[in-house]
Parts: structure tokens; C-alpha cells; sequence
């Protein structure tokens, strides 16, 4: 039986598909993601109006009243009044210091004297009292005038309240720091009805506990992986960042460990928050040393980890001012950690080692993940921070590559690869008698091993589309019947265009044209032709797909062997690009490619459904990847033609580093074209929101 991998690595995807399902019901269930639940309010001079639909959330950001060394702020107050940006830091204003205390004041109007509100704050450094109408509601820690006063405490602040008779009410944050870099609190502001800011808590402590529970899991399944299988260290350092990501997202934001360990004492929680962040960037350290050994010497991850290691023996034993005075150094450290591993990747992508393209993959959102929580850390934005949850994503990548290089499968697909040689093997046991004109000869007996001439020739690639998919289920004999049809249907329409079958790829083959261009390209259209043909009358069999890949240029054919046994060889960059672009049809959902070579070459371009879809390199010059899609189902091919210019001007844009034109062309086409794979593939490439 033909190995069954691919369904196998399927089936191992389902369970983290249906966590990361989970995962995103859990975030959309949220309201303050949804427009409509929640309004952005802005705050005057300490007033803020939340008139309007009640049924809604106010997040609330501007400018309230402010005084320093004072905790008394309402209305009443006597105190000369001052104004401060809230969300914010207190240390850009006049007249204050990094350390110290001070109350922020905002009145509210517009509200329903009958119906029960809810106020939501995040974490604020490094002490907090919530009071409501001069009622303290809430808080975290105890706010002091002094450092020996203050007791620290982390925690998001939430609290019901009734408004006054005349919908008014009057909010003071009492807050004091000696301890953190900075004073005063970088969390968005959340007012609004009771239950729907409860909702809103209750969504953002499950996601958060669910995202915990996901990496967990993970870590300790590779944990087990690794005590079974030693050899694999990379399984330690990846069920290490797993657990250590897993515990983050409990630590800030909305604070779920204390949920689970209420009497945690804050030191603790401290150390735990903190101590996540440089022991990550040390597992990462270490998992990359061990999944590219011949890339990364460990003197090298060892220096990289240094200052990371370092600084965690700074949590573990130093004050807790010293080790927050010290956060901003280490995350200029962490950004260089992020460049070097980024350098790294691409270096393991060029040498094309086992695991380097999964661990892009996996990787490919944490530059923009860790500088958004690096910018939220230094207060320069205000929100929640988004590492844990987009390497959820990443990570359960890196896992499907873990299973897969630990699975037995991998033994099965060297079999299948073993059983596809042995075909081949079976399929071009001779030169063939039309590589003979190639060769200047027409005599095979006087074929000798070594013959050779270069040629101008056009290089068809085509393959059989989910080959091993196909035949998985399949005797030998079948195969090789399947493979059989499959030639006997194609290779006719190689010599009636005259066309030479090079050699045979078991699920495809590889044919060279002295025709030039035109030959080639009307053998693939015809290819194609014939494939959708036999696909509308046998309706009880499995249809047939064919991805083609064409080239242009110099090739050197010859023969390879002895006496014995002599077999046909091709040498040339061209080979290998008709090979790359038949891969890449795949990546853009065409049957054809072609490069600028081929098109240079047709006599006649413009009888030809074309469109540019990639930028490739043959030869050492870089030219357009042409999609030729005259096989299109007849609506499909209208959508492209009409769409056509658009996509054209999108695809120079954006390789002409223009991103926002790109945007604005793609636009034009998913507009008209909603379901075209290729201004999907360039839209997921620009990161532009989903349009259908």
C-alpha cells in the first residue's frame, strides 16, 4: 500500500485547527471587538458625556483631572485644578516625579439613574483605589504617600455602580508609585452597562485561560515527546517555550492567575510576569541551536542567550525597582535577539534545512507581535499585549512539524520516494529513440555514454496534481495502470507538437521543444484540454488536475552510463525553473506558468489569455510569471480578463514597493473577482482585511 503521510499530517493538523477554531469564537464572543457594542468617548477637561444608546460600552481616553500628592480630586475639592492625558503616565508632566502619587478625576454625564453601570481598568502602576461617587469600590494593592506606605499590586479594577438621580457620577483613581519605572496606567478605560462589561471580562479571562490551556498542553505533550526520544532537544526547548508562553498570558492584562491563585503574593507574580519574557527569548535560543545545528554553534546561542539569562538571575534576586528600571534595556536586547533570529531563518530558508521553511511559518507575525507588545510596554500605545495569542498559531505550526518529523510516517514517505525511484527507474530504462535527434544522431547503437550538444529549446514540467494523495489507497499495479493512462494521453500530444519526452517524473514528466515557445505552450493548453476532456467523461472516476510550469533557453543533452545501461540527462537553469514555476502554479491555482522568456518567444502573445502573476529569476535576470489561463472554466476566464489590468498594475505596485497601490488594484479586483487566488495570495501577503 502506498504510504498514506499526507492524510496522516492532515488528520494530526484537525486538533489544533479545532483549538484555534476555539480560540477565535472565545475572542469574537469579546464586545469591546465589536463596533457596535462599543464606543470610542472622548474625555474634556475631567468631563466625559456617555449620553446615547446605554446598551453600549464607552472606552474612554482624554484628558482628566490631575493632582499630584493629593488624593483628594472631586468637584468639591478646593485644590487648584490640573489636567492630565489618561491613559498615561504621570512623569511628562510639570511639576512631577517617576515616583510619587497622585489622583486622576473624571466626571461623567449622560447617564441612566435607573439602570447599573460598570467600570473597567487595567493594570496601573503600582497601587490602585477605585472610587465611585467617594465610595471605594475597588483597588489593587494600597495606594501610599511613601514607599514604606505602599504595598504593590497588579490586577485589572472592574466595579458596579448606580448613578445619582441626575445621571451624573464621579470617578478617582487613586494611585501611588515607588516601586515600577512608570506611574499611572497604560489600560484603556471601559464604562458602560453592567453586564455587557461583565460579558467583556468574562470572554477576555476564557480567552486568556484557554490560551494557557492550549500551550500547556502542548508543552507538556512534547515535554513527554522529548523524555521518550532525548536525542530531539529541540522538543525540550519548544515544550519550554510553550509552558513559559502559557503562563504569560495568566500574568498581565486581565490578570487570570490571581483568579487562580488568589493569595499569590505580589513579589511573586512579579518575578513569575517578568522572569516569561527573557526565559522565552532563551528557549528560542536554544531550539534554534538544536533544529540547525550546522547553522547555529552553540558558543553562538549561548551569547545570544547571555544577556537574557543574565537578566533573569536580575528578577530572581534583585529589588523589584532595580529589575523594573532595567525592562527597557533588555527589550532593546530582545529586539536585537529578534533581527539576529530573523537573519538566522533566512539564512536556513537559502540553505533550504529541514524544518527552516515550518519555522518561518511559525514565526512570521512574532516581529510585528513583539513590536506591538514592545511599544504597549514602553507606553508609547495603549492596549492589551498580542505575543501569546498570535504564537498560538505559530506554535501549534511548530508542532505539526515536530509530530511529523517524530511520526513514522517520514519512514513510509522514504518508501513511497524508494517506490517512485523504482518506477521511474522502470519508465527510462532506455534513451529514448526521439533524444536521438537531440544528439545529432540516428543510429543508436552509436550512442556512447558522454555524447552531448546544447540546444535552444522550450522545457515543458508538467505533474499530476495530489499525486500521493491519489494513490495512496492503491496497489502497485494500479499505480503504474494509472501512471500508464495518464502518458497515454499526453505524451501523443508532446510529438504532435514536436515535442520530446526527456524523461518521466513517475506523477509528471519533462518534455523539450525545437519549436520554441509556441510549440510548448500550445502542448500545454492542449495538455489541458485533454485532461478536462477525460475528466467530463469518465464522471465515476477521480478527476485529473495538471500543473505546468515552461522555460525558455539554452539546455545541454546528453547521455549518462556505460555500456550497459545509458540513460538521457539534461543540464541546465532552465530545467530547474520550469520545474520551480510548475511548483508554483500551485501557489496561484493556475494550470499554466510561464516566465518572460517563453512570452518573448510566442510569435503571436496576444491570442493568448495572459496575465503577470509573480516575479521569478532565470538565468540570473529577473522577469515576470505569466499565468495562461485559456483553460479557465469560460466565467472564470471572463472574471480574469476583465479584471485583468487591475491585477496587472497591483502585482508591478507591489513589486515595485509600493504596498498602498497594490492595495488599491486588489481591491479593484476582488471587487469584480471576488475567489481569484492571486489577489488573495498578494492581499494575504499585504495583510489587507478579508473581502468577499
Amino acid at each position: 500500500m502506498i504510504d498514506k503521510t499526507v492524510p496522516r499530517l492532515l488528520a494530526g493538523s484537525l486538533p489544533f485547527v479545532a483549538l484555534l477554531g476555539i480560540m477565535a469564537a472565545l475572542m469574537i464572543s469579546d464586545p469591546s471587538i465589536r463596533r457596535d457594542r462599543v464606543r470610542q468617548t472622548r474625555a474634556e477637561n475631567g468631563y466625559a458625556d456617555l449620553s446615547g444608546d446605554p446598551d453600549t460600552i464607552h472606552r474612554v481616553s482624554g484628558v482628566w483631572r490631575f493632582a499630584w500628592k493629593s488624593w483628594d480630586l472631586y468637584p468639591s475639592s478646593m485644590l487648584p485644578v490640573a489636567y492630565a492625558p489618561f491613559p498615561g503616565s504621570w512623569a511628562a508632566l510639570p511639576g512631577t516625579e517617576r515616583t510619587g502619587f497622585a489622583s486622576y478625576g473624571l466626571s461623567l454625564t449622560g447617564l441612566d439613574s435607573g439602570r447599573q453601570y460598570a467600570v473597567r481598568i487595567g493594570h496601573t502602576l503600582s497601587a490602585c483605589n477605585l472610587l465611585v461617587n467617594g465610595s471605594r469600590l475597588a483597588g489593587a494593592g494600597n495606594p501610599g504617600t511613601s514607599p514604606a506606605s505602599e504595598v504593590p499590586g497588579w490586577n485589572s479594577l472592574v466595579a458596579q455602580f448606580f448613578p445619582r438621580a441626575d445621571g451624573t457620577a464621579d470617578i478617582v483613581l487613586q494611585i501611588s508609585n515607588f516601586t515600577d519605572r512608570l506611574g499611572g496606567s497604560n489600560a484603556a478605560v471601559y464604562i458602560g452597562d453592567a453586564a455587557l462589561a461583565y460579558s467583556m471580562l468574562d470572554a477576555r479571562k476564557l480567552s486568556a485561560a484557554f490560551v494557557s490551556a492550549v500551550l500547556s498542553a502542548l508543552g507538556l505533550f512534547f515535554l513527554a515527546l522529548f523524555a521518550w526520544r532525548r536525542k530531539e532537544h529541540s522538543f525540550f526547548w519548544f515544550s519550554l517555550l510553550c509552558i513559559l508562553l502559557g503562563v504569560r498570558s495568566l500574568c498581565y492584562d486581565d490578570f487570570v492567575l490571581l483568579d487562580l491563585f488568589p493569595a499569590l503574593p505580589w513579589p511573586v507574580l512579579f518575578r513569575i510576569g517578568y522572569l516569561t519574557f527573557p526565559l522565552s527569548l532563551v528557549c528560542i535560543a536554544g531550539y534554534l541551536a538544536s533544529l540547525f545545528p550546522t547553522l547555529l554553534r552553540r558558543y553562538e546561542a549561548l551569547g545570544a542567550a547571555a544577556p537574557f539569562c543574565a537578566y533573569s538571575l536580575v528578577i530572581v534576586f534583585a529589588p523589584e525597582r532595580i529589575t523594573a528600571q532595567l525592562l527597557p534595556v533588555v527589550q532593546v536586547f530582545g529586539l536585537g535577539f529578534l533581527l539576529w533570529t530573523v537573519f538566522l531563518l533566512v539564512r536556513a530558508c537559502i540553505r533550504k534545512l529541514e524544518g527552516a521553511f515550518w519555522t518561518v511559518a511559525a514565526f512570521s507575525a512574532a516581529p510585528v507581535l513583539y513590536v506591538h507588545d514592545l511599544l504597549v510596554s514602553m507606553w508609547v500605545l495603549s492596549g492589551m499585549s498580542l505575543t501569546h495569542f498570535g504564537m498560538v498559531f505559530g506554535l501549534c505550526i511548530i508542532a505539526l512539524m515536530g509530530i511529523s518529523r517524530y511520526s513514522m510516517s517520514f519512514r513510509k514517505a522514504g518508501a513511497m520516494s524508494a517506490e517512485l525511484h523504482m518506477m521511474n527507474r522502470a519508465l527510462k530504462r532506455f534513451v529514448p529513440d526521439d533524444f536521438l535527434g537531440l544528439l545529432n544522431s540516428h543510429d543508436p547503437a552509436s550512442v556512447r555514454a558522454g555524447d552531448a550538444s546544447e540546444v535552444e529549446l522550450a522545457v515543458l514540467s508538467a505533474k499530476i496534481g495530489s499525486f500521493p494523495v491519489r494513490v495512496e489507497k492503491m496497489e502497485p499495479e494500479d499505480v503504474f495502470r494509472f501512471l500508464n493512462s495518464f502518458l497515454a494521453l499526453v505524451a501523443p500530444l508532446v510529438r504532435a507538437n514536436g515535442g520530446v519526452i526527456a524523461r518521466y517524473d513517475g506523477d509528471g514528466l519533462v518534455a523539450l521543444f525545437s519549436g520554441g515557445s509556441d510549440a510548448a505552450l500550445k502542448c500545454a493548453v492542449q495538455l489541458q484540454s485533454a485532461v478536462s476532456a477525460r475528466n467530463r467523461t469518465t464522471p465515476g472516476e477521480q478527476p485529473i488536475s495538471v500543473s505546468i510550469g515552461i522555460d525558455a533557453g539554452a539546455l545541454a543533452v546528453g547521455t549518462l552510463g556505460d555500456n550497459v545501461r545509458l540513460d538521457s540527462a539534461i543540464l541546465s537553469d532552465c530545467l530547474r525553473c520550469a520545474l520551480r514555476f510548475e511548483t508554483a502554479s500551485r501557489v496561484f491555482g493556475s494550470r499554466i506558468l510561464i516566465n518572460g522568456a517563453v512570452f518573448a518567444g510566442l510569435s503571436e502573445p496576444l491570442s493568448w489569455f495572459l496575465r503577470p502573476v509573480d516575479r521569478a529569476e532565470s538565468d540570473g535576470m529577473a522577469s515576470f510569471l505569466f499565468e495562461v489561463y485559456n483553460n479557465d472554466p469560460d466565467p472564470v476566464r471572463d472574471l480574469k480578463w476583465k479584471t485583468q489590468g487591475d491585477l496587472e498594475h497591483a502585482v508591478i505596485a507591489y513589486f515595485g514597493d509600493e504596498p498602498e497601490a497594490a492595495k488599491q488594484y486588489l481591491n479593484n479586483v476582488l471587487k469584480t473577482f471576488s475567489d481569484d487566488p492571486v489577489a488573495r495570495h498578494y492581499a494575504q501577503r499585504l495583510q489587507m482585511p478579508e473581502t468577499r
